[in-house]
Formats: C-alpha cells, sequence, structure tokens
C-alpha cells in the first residue's frame, strides 16, 4: 500500500518517469527491505505519516473538502497506529504556516485555521471509532490517574476528570515519560540513554 500510494501521488505531482524512479528507490531502500517485513507499527506509521503529509499538500494547492477529509483520516490513522505520531499536529501547522508565508497575501490564515480544525475534528473522530471497543469496557479500567505518571500534563488532567485509564493516555503519558529518560544507546564503544547530538 505504501508504494503503491508513492507511486500514485509522485506520479500525479511529478510526471510517470518520477513515479516510477521513487517506486525503485523505495522497493531497494534498506531499511524497507529489512524492516517492511516484520509485523510492526513503525511501516505503517510511516505510511500515515507520508500520506497525511502529502494529503495535507494536495489540500494547500487544491483546498477541496476531499483532500481535507482524507487528511483528517489518514492523520488518525497515524495516531491510532503509533503514539509517537502525535508530533504530526505541529508539523501540519508549519506546513501551513509556510504555505501561507510562501503565497501571501493570497493565502487566507482564517481558513487555514478552520482547515487545520477540521482535520483534527475528523482524525479524532477515527481515534475514537478505533477506541471504541475499550470505551464500551471502560467500567473495567482503573482510574487514569493510578496508571500515570504524577507530576505529568495528563495526571493534572486525570485528578480533575476522572476517566478511566484508557490505553491511549496510558499511551501517551509513557511515551512522554520515554522521550523524557530517554532509552540505551550504543556508539563506538560507549553507552547512553540520552544518545549523542549526532546520533539519536
Amino acid at each position: 500500500l505504501f508504494g503503491v500510494y508513492l507511486a500514485w501521488w509522485t506520479r500525479r505531482r511529478f510526471g510517470a518517469g518520477v513515479g516510477r524512479f521513487a517506486l525503485a528507490l523505495f522497493a531497494f531502500d534498506p531499511n524497507i527491505i529489512a524492516h517492511g517485513r516484520y509485523v510492526t507499527n513503525d511501516l505503517i506509521l510511516a505510511l500515515f505519516i507520508f500520506t497525511t503529509c502529502t494529503l495535507w499538500i494536495e489540500y494547500l494547492v487544491e483546498p477541496e473538502w476531499r483532500w481535507l477529509l482524507l487528511t483528517g483520516l489518514s492523520l488518525g490513522l497515524a495516531f491510532a497506529s503509533k503514539f509517537s505520531a502525535l508530533y504530526l499536529a505541529p508539523v501540519l501547522v508549519v506546513m501551513a504556516a509556510a504555505w501561507a508565508w510562501h503565497n501571501r497575501p493570497r493565502a487566507r490564515v482564517t481558513r487555514l485555521v478552520a482547515a487545520l480544525a477540521m482535520a483534527g475534528l475528523v482524525s479524532m473522530l477515527v481515534v475514537a471509532i478505533v477506541y471504541w471497543p475499550e470505551v464500551v469496557r471502560s467500567r473495567d479500567l482503573p482510574p487514569l490517574s493510578t496508571m500515570i505518571s504524577r507530576g505529568s500534563m495528563l495526571s493534572f488532567l486525570a485528578d480533575r476528570l476522572q476517566v478511566p485509564a484508557y490505553t491511549l493516555l496510558v499511551g501517551i503519558d509513557r511515551q512522554f515519560t520515554h522521550n523524557a529518560m530517554g532509552h540505551p544507546a550504543y556508539l563506538l564503544g560507549h553507552v547512553s540513554n540520552q544518545g549523542w547530538w549526532y546520533y539519536f
């Protein structure tokens, strides 16, 4: 699916020759060859990152509802695929700001803000549908405040809202905790939890 979409989008934007070339680079990329056969969420997230960004570009170039709805759908599937996809939200904002700056004075900032809000709402609807089975069983879940790290932004909300420990919220909290603490990495005889400026 990733290769098909990549070929379609590059062909649409840059022509058939570029589409074939992009597909060849994708098919022979060592990362895709090495990791594409494993059932992990890394490659599916890469697909949804790429589709979200390119569909958003399509909307910026041709502000039609279909591109906006597809952007929101893809963004929601990215959020549902892996917690680290949350960084896509500011990426879309930066892309919109760059587009507005490049196309001034024709760019309508209010339209872009409304479009970002609509894409966000569609993505939240997709996430809600994906997590709906867990919401139905929410009475069996412990309180969120017992499952997340103290002092985080989510703990502030959990103490006041008394929501169950939904997997999405617990996962987001653990992603932030992991980002703050780091993980062991090895490079040239050294081990570090924070990595190096030139690696991790």
